[in-house]
């Protein structure tokens, strides 16, 4: 799940990696576009091993329902 603003998108993670992540917004699910651009920060909600962590993130690309993120402020525990 994607948090921008006071408006949260579901997203499919299409690539991982260490510094950051591409994902594709699923917002016809929600009814309405995520404005998001080049430079915004945002939170991401993500699910592992039966527990939802969150993360911040820093768009670094956005292309249609494309969105690149690059890892911001990791700790220990959204690192592992």
């Amino acid at each position: 799940m994607l948090h921008v603003g006071d408006y949260d998108a579901p997203a499919k993670l299409v690539d991982l990696s260490e510094s950051g992540m591409l994902l594709y917004l699923v917002e016809w699910l929600i009814g309405y576009h995520c404005e998001s651009s080049v430079g915004d920060t945002c939170h991401l909600s993500m699910y592992n091993e039966g527990a939802v962590f969150q993360t911040r993130g820093k768009v670094v690309r956005r292309m249609g329902n494309l969105i690149g993120l690059e890892f911001v402020d990791l700790t220990p525990e959204t690192a592992v």
